[in-house]
């Protein structure tokens, strides 16, 4: 059985014709952008459509931003990498870590960790209450005159 093939190849299994179809889209976006906080129901209301058109059309610009997303982050990371490459970044991390402030220690031990793969980024090293791991500990370094 041989289907009308649409723009995209796949068969066009609607009547509506396509311009029709890009019409309904365009007011259906512009009342997006007109009401940001509206409902699909209201939206499909302002834009004299079905809520189901209006739903593809919301998952069908997700899918969009989603994509353009991994797009950017792919060459935010690429861009990182050439202008701090992983050595000076490591190099970085481990004069923080060697640092006197054990709070920022803990930090960039964590964030080497977390790129490293070691943890996920739901798991963290802190209390169950969330405070950090090192909180009230005192740091008593050698000669410190209130230690006896």
């Amino acid at each position: 059985m041989a289907h009308d093939s649409g723009a995209s190849g796949g068969p066009v299994n609607s009547k509506t014709p396509r311009y029709l179809k890009a019409d309904r889209r365009l007011r259906i976006v512009q009342a997006m952008l007109e009401y940001p906080e509206a409902t699909p129901a209201q939206l499909a209301d302002i834009a004299q459509c079905k809520r189901g058109h209006v739903g593809e059309v919301l998952r069908d610009i997700q899918y969009r931003l989603e994509c353009r997303a991994e797009e950017l982050l792919d060459e935010y990371q690429h861009i990182l990498m050439q202008a701090l490459p992983l050595e000076v970044r490591a190099d970085h991390l481990a004069k923080i870590a060697a640092g006197g402030n054990p709070s920022a220690a803990m930090r960039a031990i964590e964030h080497a960790d977390k790129v490293a793969g070691l943890l996920s980024e739901k798991v963290t090293l802190s209390n169950p209450d969330g405070s950090p791991l090192l909180a009230g500990i005192k740091i008593i370094e050698v000669g410190d005159p209130d230690v006896k």
